[in-house]
C-alpha cells in the first residue's frame, strides 16, 4: 500500500489557500491546514476535502504575529500529519501597510511577524524534519507580483514578498544537500472573493464595479483564479519539476509584463494603484509635526 503524502497549508482555508488545499487533495495529499479567525470557510474547505477526495485535512487556528504560533502549528500538523513532505506558506496578515510617512510601528510589527517572520519560522521547523528524517520533500512560498512592481501605499507588503523571493533563493541553497526544494509562486490579481461577497462586506459598489472593469486590462483578458495557483503549487511540488528549486514562478496573467495598468479608484480596490500619490493635504501624519 503506498503511503499517502502529506502537506501543511498555512491560511489553507479560503481563497488562494483554499484553491491550493483542494488541489492537492486532489493530487492524493493529507491535509493539515491553519486559520485565524474565520473558522466557517476553513471548515467548509475541510469538509469537502474529506467528501470529495477522501482525504483527512486537520484543523489548526494560527494568528501567526503571536509569538510562538508558527512553530506551534508545523509541530502539531506534523504529529496530527505522521510527518510532512510538503509545506506551502500562504498565510498573510490583511494589509499592505500604507504609505511610509503614515505606516503604524505596531501594525508594522504585526504585518512583519506575521508575512515574513511567520513564514521563516514555519519554513525552518519543516525543514528541520524533513532534513532529519531524510525526507526529500517540497517548501513553496506564496509571495505576490507587488515584489515585482513598486507602487505607492504597499512598501511594507511589497517589500516583505520581496524579500521572500530572496530568502526562497538562499534557503534552496540551505536545503539542496538534503534533497528539499524550496521555489515561490508569485499570484497575479486573483479573483478569491464573488462580487456578492464584496458587497456584504460593505465595499461600494462603484468600488467593487472597478474590480472587474480592471480584469480587461490584465493582457489575458481575465482575473485568476485560486485554481491557477493551485496548479503552479501541485506542479512545483510534483517529480515533473524535480530539478527546480530557488525558482519564482510568476502567475499573473501578463500583468506585470507592461506594467501594472494605470487606473485611479476607491482605496482598497486593485483600481487604487501607482496611479494614485497622495497629496501633500492628504497625509494623516501631517498635524502631529
Amino acid at each position: 500500500m503506498t503511503e499517502r503524502k502529506k502537506a501543511i497549508v498555512s491560511g489553507g482555508g479560503r481563497g488562494i489557500g483554499a484553491g491550493i488545499s483542494l488541489k492537492l487533495a486532489g493530487e492524493g495529499y493529507d491535509l493539515a491546514i491553519s486559520y485565524a479567525n474565520d473558522w466557517t470557510h476553513a471548515e467548509k474547505t475541510a469538509e469537502e476535502i474529506k467528501n470529495r477526495f477522501g482525504r483527512e485535512c486537520y484543523l489548526f487556528q494560527a494568528v501567526f504575529e503571536e509569538e510562538g504560533a508558527p512553530e506551534r502549528f508545523i509541530h502539531e500538523a506534523v504529529k496530527k500529519l505522521g510527518g510532512v513532505d510538503l509545506l506551502v506558506n500562504n498565510a498573510i496578515r490583511p494589509g499592505l501597510g500604507g504609505g511610509l510617512l503614515d505606516i503604524d510601528t505596531e501594525e508594522m510589527d504585526k504585518l512583519m511577524r506575521a508575512d515574513l517572520r511567520g513564514t521563516i519560522l514555519c519554513t525552518r521547523e519543516a525543514a528541520r524534519y524533513m532534513a532529519k528524517r531524510e525526507v526529500h520533500g517540497n517548501i513553496i512560498m506564496i509571495s505576490s507580483m507587488r515584489a515585482e512592481r513598486a507602487m505607492p501605499n504597499a512598501g511594507l507588503y511589497s517589500g516583505f514578498k520581496a524579500g521572500l523571493n530572496q530568502m526562497t533563493k538562499c534557503f534552496s541553497l540551505d536545503l539542496a544537500p538534503f534533497g528539499i526544494r524550496v521555489n515561490s509562486v508569485e499570484p497575479g490579481a486573483i479573483t478569491v472573493r464573488t462580487r456578492e461577497e464584496l458587497l456584504a462586506s460593505g465595499m461600494a459598489e462603484e468600488a467593487v464595479d472597478a474590480k472587474e472593469a480592471f480584469a480587461k486590462r490584465i493582457p489575458l483578458g481575465r482575473k485568476g483564479e485560486p485554481k491557477d495557483i493551485a496548479e503552479a503549487v501541485a506542479f512545483l511540488a510534483s517529480d515533473k519539476a524535480s530539478y527546480i528549486t530557488g525558482a519564482t514562478l510568476l502567475v499573473d496573467g501578463g500583468l506585470t509584463i507592461p506594467g501594472f495598468p494605470e487606473s485611479v479608484g476607491e482605496p482598497e480596490t486593485d483600481a487604487y494603484t501607482w496611479g494614485y500619490i497622495k497629496k501633500k493635504s492628504q497625509w494623516k501624519w501631517a498635524s502631529e509635526y
